[in-house]
């Protein structure tokens, strides 16, 4: 096989994982609530998304390989990663989308930015290959990108050693959220640089020649895909699991891979577009080849980190979120809870017992439960809470939906806020003459200015009068 064969069509690689805490508003002085309703178009736990097709789009797949349809204004695309939360998806070249497909305003769109991705906690996007400053014979290059794609910084990295091209071809980040491995298209090393300080390191391992596609595990192991096989290197760097070619008829052209949301397994992909799971202990392919389609460009697997385990009931109070949909104005980007630079939204456990109404002197007070934390050394952030309920009788719909309560909030760095919510008059006569009532809250918080974290939940309120 020469050279300029094997190199075409390009090569690629995902990367995977999201954070999807369900934001519980937590209400009553003494509540019950129903149980949490997904949204119908957002992605689920362990599904596969693949870039497919000429002009390729970017598909979606169950584990099992149902196909649940394409994400819009996906034309063009080809590597894919996550960021740690899952609630944004990176296509270099193509677009930025928020976890239920929605293209997001970015600079991703630009062909310049195409290549291979990772994206680390603090929502920083490191994207394989671009102009080389250094020696381009020696030397290859990691650009490093805002979460909306517009570049930060540039990485001279090294090149050497036996590759079909000088150019990166596949990076991941280590848990330590500095150390980027990597490798050159149809290379023999692993290689490593870290971008903390930038300094290139020792190279990590070798799973054999020709390899393209690496991810690094929680462990610190490294999986790759090579042409004909895959590797498991353990965190010394040597080889210990091998997996079979899947491909029907056998190819040469497996070139990605994408760490499974089960934490356990990881997809092997080729350009003909079969999938296969492994099992990474045992060696084993689990299930049957998924057919994503015809050339294949990127994989990336749905990963959000697991929910918080539920609380036992204590109590007459228990509460679940009801809904947890997104909201994305002109500027406002869905967010989840990955990012360093970013405020968080910490939810309770799906039951709980310390969510209440609060009445203090005249006024009505709810105490929603949520608790919103601003990153240390960053600029100082906001919350805001808008509490609404909608009206009722006949005639009502959603669009006769009354404000009852606002919260605007500062945070200072490295600060804890909660959100308590005093209602208005209005709106705590209205609760107080219900015995139940369905109260939805939507909570934006903000770093500075920067892209807000938006959230929109609901929660039926039983209200229950004292004997």
């Amino acid at each position: 096989m020469t050279a300029q064969a094997r190199r075409a069509p390009q090569r690629w690689l995902p990367r995977v994982m999201r954070s999807a805490y369900a934001i519980a508003a937590v209400l009553a002085a003494v509540v019950t609530v129903g149980a949490q309703a997904a949204t119908a178009d957002s992605f689920e736990r362990g599904d596969v998304l693949a870039s497919v097709g000429n002009p390729s789009v970017i598909a979606r797949f169950a584990p099992d390989g149902t196909a649940k349809g394409a994400l819009a204004d996906s034309a063009g695309a080809g590597p894919l990663c996550f960021d740690p939360s899952g609630e944004h998806l990176v296509a270099p070249g193509t677009g930025l989308y928020d976890s239920i497909g929605t293209r997001l305003a970015s600079e991703w769109g630009s062909a310049s930015l195409r290549g291979a991705c990772t994206v680390d906690k603090a929502g920083n996007v490191y994207v394989a290959g671009g102009v080389v400053t250094g020696d381009p014979l020696t030397h290859g290059t990691i650009r490093r990108f805002d979460l909306t794609g517009h570049l930060q910084q540039s990485y001279d990295v090294d090149a050497s050693g036996m590759t079909y091209g000088r150019a990166v071809a596949s990076v991941d980040l280590a848990p330590d959220q500095c150390t980027i491995y990597y490798d050159l298209g149809g290379s023999d090393d692993v290689k490593r640089f870290d971008v903390c300080t930038g300094t290139q390191l020792t190279p990590f391992g070798s799973a054999g020649f020709p390899c393209d596609e690496l991810r690094v595990r929680a462990n610190g192991e490294v999986v790759v895909t090579c042409d004909t096989y895959g590797r498991v290197l353990d965190t010394s760097g040597v080889a210990t699991q091998t997996f079979k070619n899947p491909t029907v008829p056998l190819t040469n052209s497996l070139r990605f891979a994408a760490l499974d949301s089960d934490g356990t397994s990881f997809w092997m992909g080729s350009y003909s577009g079969q999938l296969a799971r492994f099992d990474i202990a045992s060696g084993n392919q689990i299930g049957q080849n998924l057919i994503a389609g015809t050339s294949l460009g990127g994989v990336a697997v749905y990963s959000p980190p697991p929910p918080p385990p539920k609380s036992p009931p204590g109590g007459t109070t228990t509460t679940q979120t009801t809904s947890d949909a997104h909201a994305v104005d002109g500027t406002a980007i869905t967010g989840g809870l990955a990012f360093s630079w970013a405020p968080s939204l910490a939810a309770p456990a799906f039951l709980v017992t310390h969510g209440r109404l609060i009445t203090s002197g005249g006024s009505l007070r709810l105490d929603t439960g949520l608790q919103a934390t601003c990153p240390a050394g960053g600029p100082k952030c906001s919350a805001n809470v808008t509490l609404t309920v909608a009206g009722t009788g006949a005639r009502a719909s959603a669009a006769s939906a009354t404000r009852v309560g606002t919260l605007n909030t500062k945070i200072a760095p490295g600060a804890k806020a909660k959100l308590v919510v005093r209602l208005s008059k209005k709106g705590a006569a209205l609760i107080r003459r219900r015995h139940a009532v369905t109260i939805a809250a939507r909570v934006s918080i903000r770093a500075g200015s920067r892209p807000a974290v938006v959230r929109k939940t609901s929660v039926r309120v039983l209200l229950r009068r004292p004997r």
